[in-house]
Order: structure tokens, then C-alpha cells, then sequence
């Protein structure tokens, strides 16, 4: 079964090892360095990530064979550092109608992770609903935790259902545990979680009515908006991406449009 065909199936997928040692290190001395600067924003607008993540060669082609054409990048990329929340969940803008345009055809939107510690050994990694992308609901598929290390690259659909910080049991390591079902369990039944908790995530899609509702999904949220609009893009980098056969929209000339009494917090369902 090729790398795309388990992706649809699936709804996710991992390459164990994607990046070698060095590689690895030079993405979490990257971050490390981003966080101590502040540099939580876009990762494109990154010095020090962007050519490791967002413009990475190898990254850029996984996600044409995945997405099945030329994939484009939005914006859409963050430095997670220390998010203790545990909460199943799906990305994408239509959580709760089944009629809603994201349930109409293939979705072609995906993210990717890249966790910084070992998951291997330590609980606060992710959880996913395995072919939860068919399905609006978030109890449907079963619970995988992802035991990922710093050199994995994981990739999902915006419509899988998934959790971060996973907790592992320290008897039954093997037991995928539903997060809900852990807040029952008493802490010290569980492996310890890294002290510092760091992931890189990005997103992709592909320049259809899937990407138009996505963004018009963005121009909603806080947190986008606020990226968008602190976006300053370099010219050589869009002319760099466009050679691999990447397009990159810059969105901080319509964030600035935005209205901010039509931002909000948390999500809010779209209509349609």
C-alpha cells in the first residue's frame, strides 16, 4: 500500500525516522532558540526554522504525493511549547453538521507535527481516532497513540480526530487510553510527561473549495488573525517555494481587513 493510500484509508500517517540525528538537532536547537527569542509567529517568517520545515525539500514532496498535486501554504504553521491541554478534537471548520461543506468530497487540507522529545518513553504525545476522518463524530475510531520520537514526521487530516498530551499507563504501556478516561486515573499510575514539551505543526492544502472555506474559517479565529497580520514574508523565499512547486498566499493584506468584532476566541460554527 503506497504512503497515500494508507493516508486515505487512515486519515494519518507516520514516517518513523524522516529526519536523521543531525537533522533533529538542528530543528530543536532551531525552536529552542525561536522560543528564548520570542519567535512564536508563522514559520516561514522563521530565520531559523523556515528552510527546516515550511521551504524543507523532502517535506514539500511527501506532501505532493500525498495531497496528489501542488500543495499550497497559507500561513498556517506554529511553535507549540508547553500546551498542557488534553481535549479530542478535529481541525477543521465544520465540527458538528455532517451537511456542512468539509463532509462533501475528499478533504484535502492536512497538518503535520514534529515532536521535539521522546514519546517513545514518556507520556504528552498525540492521540488520534484511527479513520475518524469519515466521520463528523469524535467517538468514532480507535484510540492509537502515536509513540513518536524527535526524527518521526506525522501527518494527519484536518478532519482526524486527535489529542495532545496522551497519557501512558506506567503497568500497561501498550493500553491506548481514551483521554477522557484518564482524568479517572490517578496520576502516579501514569509515565512521567518531558519537562519541556515542544512540537512544531504546519498545515497544507491544495487550492480547491476545501482551502477557500478554510480560510474563510481563519478570518474567525483570534490567533490566526494575529499571525496573519505580523506576517512579513520574504520575496526570495515565495520565488524559492514556487520552484519546488509550493505556492505561498500571503494573507497579512486581508488580515488587516478584518473586522475585529467578527474574531473570536474559540471556535465558532460556520454557516453555510
Amino acid at each position: 500500500m503506497s504512503n497515500r493510500e494508507k493516508f486515505e484509508k487512515h486519515g494519518w500517517i507516520i514516517f518513523k525516522d524522516f529526519f536523521d540525528e543531525e537533522q533533529s538537532a538542528q530543528i530543536r536547537d532551531a525552536t529552542e532558540r525561536s522560543i528564548k527569542e520570542d519567535l512564536r509567529g508563522d514559520l516561514l517568517c522563521n530565520p531559523y526554522l523556515k528552510g527546516l520545515t515550511v521551504l524543507n525539500p523532502r517535506i514539500v514532496t511527501l506532501v505532493k504525493e500525498l495531497l496528489q498535486g501542488d500543495p499550497i501554504y497559507i500561513g498556517d504553521s506554529t511553535i507549540s511549547f508547553n500546551d498542557t491541554v488534553m481535549s479530542l478534537h478535529k481541525d477543521n471548520p465544520d465540527k458538528s453538521n455532517p451537511s456542512a461543506p468539509d463532509w462533501g468530497s475528499t478533504y484535502t487540507i492536512l497538518r503535520m507535527g514534529i515532536y521535539l522529545q521522546d514519546y517513545t518513553k514518556y507520556s504528552g504525545g498525540l492521540i488520534l481516532r484511527d479513520k475518524s476522518h469519515k466521520t463528523i463524530s469524535r467517538w468514532s475510531g480507535k484510540i492509537v497513540n502515536v509513540k513518536s520520537s524527535p526524527r518521526d514526521l506525522i501527518i494527519w487530516n484536518l478532519r482526524t480526530t486527535h489529542s495532545g498530551n496522551a497519557k501512558v499507563l506506567r503497568s500497561f504501556p501498550n493500553v491506548d487510553l481514551n483521554p477522557y478516561l484518564c482524568k479517572l486515573i490517578p496520576k502516579s499510575q501514569f509515565l512521567d510527561t518531558p519537562q519541556k514539551r515542544e512540537a512544531l505543526f504546519i498545515s497544507y492544502g491544495l487550492d480547491d473549495q476545501h482551502m477557500k472555506r478554510y480560510i474563510a474559517y481563519l478570518k474567525t479565529r483570534k490567533y490566526s488573525v494575529n499571525r496573519w497580520r505580523s506576517m512579513k514574508m520574504e520575496s526570495s523565499d515565495v520565488e524559492h517555494a514556487k520552484k519546488m512547486g509550493l505556492q505561498i498566499w500571503d494573507m497579512s493584506g486581508q488580515a488587516s481587513q478584518i473586522d475585529d468584532s467578527t474574531v473570536y476566541e474559540k471556535h465558532v460554527e460556520m454557516k453555510f
